[in-house]
């Protein structure tokens, strides 16, 4: 799971001493999310401090630790989630020159930054929130997955322009400013409404949800440049029916469930009893043999 956090100081604002301590609650807070370790990062200038906690999965050893800084210190990153094609990327960053000291995808991702810019989310397959710091531009990148599996938060202290970000709301109540405003009554009746709160909406006046398939840059000089990087497509694929359909679906899902399962840790599955998770374990069983294990969760009454 893991989560991230962190607080970023555009050039002119307040750096405001504050922030390393403010951080490291932050990264307190969100440690059910990441259980094996934590780290904590800041620029040169202590203009951008990164807190992490982890759970690993890919490269479990010490190398795979975040946050996760170039070998030239020119940029770092934090990262909740997994890139399930991170192996075919680095073998294509490989033959660019770039050399890695992890088998990590946390790595191979922040190379990719580094090579493509933002055109590196096009080449993700994956589940990802991350932040990603460029000292060559001085900016802060935060971007989110497709379809907004894996969470992100953030607010702005509107004095400073300051940007605070973490995987859960409420680690945002420990930025130096405090809570993020007050409780938005339209927000609350939304949730009311539907049970969940959808993007950009949080209960707090000066919170946000970063939006799935977005990616918003805080740039030096404190410009804000959200971007759409990723939508589903509006036209639908040709009408399959009868054996090419479900030769179709078995296909789309032995090829998600194979990416899913890379891992260098014993995985299993949450069997619900519904009709989506039979279908992946039954999927994975297929692809490992009988040696997997599977858990539901019960609840009293």
């Amino acid at each position: 799971m893991c989560g991230i956090c962190g607080i970023f100081t555009p050039r002119g604002g307040d750096a405001r001493d504050r922030v390393p301590d403010a951080v490291a609650r932050m990264t307190a807070r969100m440690v059910r999310r990441g259980p094996d370790s934590d780290g904590e990062w800041h620029d040169a200038e202590r203009r951008v401090h990164f807190g992490f906690r982890r759970l690993a999965v890919i490269d479990p050893s010490a190398g795979g630790n975040q946050p996760m800084v170039a070998a030239d210190r020119r940029s770092a990153l934090v990262m909740n989630g997994e890139i399930y094609n991170f192996l075919e990327l680095r073998r294509e960053l490989e033959e660019r020159g770039h050399r890695f000291r992890t088998r990590s995808d946390s790595e191979v991702l922040l190379a990719a930054l580094t090579e493509w810019k933002d055109a590196a989310l096009d080449r993700l397959n994956g589940m990802f929130a991350f932040a990603w710091y460029d000292a060559d531009t001085g900016s802060l990148t935060l971007a989110r997955d497709h379809a907004g599996i894996k969470p992100l938060y953030y607010s702005v202290h509107a004095p400073t322009g300051a940007v605070a970000f973490a995987s859960r709301l409420d680690a945002l109540f420990d930025a130096p400013w405090g809570r993020p405003g007050a409780i938005r009554a339209d927000a609350l009746l939304l949730y009311l409404r539907l049970h969940h709160l959808p993007a950009p909406y949080t209960v707090y006046e000066d919170a946000h949800q970063l939006p799935p398939g977005h990616s918003l840059t805080i740039h030096a000089d404190g410009r804000h440049e959200m971007r759409e990087w990723w939508r589903l497509p509006p036209d639908p694929q040709p009408d399959l029916r009868g054996d090419a359909a479900l030769e179709a679906l078995a296909a789309a899902l032995e090829r998600a469930v194979r990416r899913h399962r890379i891992a260098d840790v014993p995985l299993g599955v949450f069997l619900s009893g519904g009709v989506d998770s039979p279908l992946v374990s039954a999927v994975a069983r297929e692809q490992t043999g009988d040696n997997l294990e599977a858990f539901t969760i019960a609840n009293p009454g």
